[in-house]
């Protein structure tokens, strides 16, 4: 056969095969089933020491993205609405906190929080105030609160027994709940509740280490200790009400959906992918722009009108 006939026979083949290669492409950027209209996204703090540090969003339906920050931080926490971070940095010779804005980056001290040393924080519902696990002269296992329009620091309750070269007995993992009266923190191996109106704290039964408040209040999702179970609790009673499976305790904005990390062989050992696991219903959803890009747990949600 003539080489052109070949040619000609073939043409229409590759034209096919090309056609399914773009189509496969824009598969892998597409999150199946849902919508990239949804008004968050995931995304993980990244940085690579003495070089770079950004922020990587991961849309449902484009490519992941990165959005540079200023500088390398410490313990942080998302905002709210998914617009900033309030984070502690970590350069020599500046203390205190910053919240860091997107869209443009825009980072801003915020007045008097260089008197807390912070081991932990979060961020109220309402997003003005700040909630800090960490220590202050006289005060080195304690929580904080911070009004972040008038800079006011309150301490709102101490550990005990408290060592201050002793990690366990600090209170770590903090997470607040959406009334602000009360809070979990893990502190000597076992997740506790803290009453903040009563002053107390005290170990959840159940053998339980981490705990997320849902933004609705409704639920408080924990994992109990060898475990990546997670189990949703009423958040009024403690009583378990529902077991959703592994999750990384992350809440969406809306309380719809908590962020997990699915481990894959082609990934690697280091590295994962994250799912979106809907709480009424168990369905995982899998970020398809996030694929084996997930190498640490530093993931949140943040705002859809955040840009490249």
């Amino acid at each position: 056969m003539p080489l052109r006939k070949i040619k000609a026979k073939t043409a229409p083949i590759r034209v096919y095969l090309a056609a399914v290669a773009v189509s496969c492409l824009a598969a892998s950027c597409r999150s199946q089933g849902f919508p990239d209209s949804y008004p968050y996204r995931a995304a993980m703090y990244t940085s690579v020491a003495g070089v770079s540090q950004s922020l990587e969003v991961f849309p449902f339906a484009s490519k992941a993205f990165d959005t540079p920050l200023p500088f390398a931080i410490g313990p942080f926490a998302y905002s709210p609405d998914g617009r900033a971070l309030y984070a502690k940095v970590l350069r020599f010779g500046t203390c205190g906190l910053f919240r860091i804005e997107f869209s443009p980056t825009r980072a801003t001290p915020i007045p008097g929080s260089e008197t807390v040393g912070v081991g932990s924080l979060a961020v109220t519902q309402r997003g003005d105030k700040l909630v800090i696990a960490g220590g202050q002269r006289g005060a080195p296992c304690s929580i904080f609160e911070f009004v972040l329009a008038s800079g006011a620091v309150r301490k709102l309750i101490s550990a005990s027994p408290c060592d201050p070269m002793k990690i366990t007995t600090h209170w770590g993992h903090l997470s607040v709940a959406p009334d602000g009266n009360r809070a979990t923190a893990l502190r000597n191996h076992r997740l506790e509740l803290i009453d903040f109106s009563k002053g107390t704290a005290a170990a959840i039964p159940g053998e339980f280490v981490l705990g997320t408040w849902s933004p609705d209040g409704k639920w408080l999702a924990a994992v109990k200790s060898g475990s990546d179970t997670t189990f949703l609790l009423d958040s009024t009673t403690l009583r378990q009400r529902r077991v959703v499976g592994p999750t990384l305790l992350v809440w969406s904005p809306d309380s719809r959906y908590l962020l997990a990390d699915k481990r894959r062989t082609l990934c690697g050992l280091y590295a994962a992918t994250l799912e979106v696991v809907d709480v009424e219903t168990g369905a995982r959803t899998e970020i398809a722009s996030s694929r084996c890009r997930v190498d640490r747990n530093t993931v949140g949600w943040v705002s859809r009108g955040i840009a490249q």
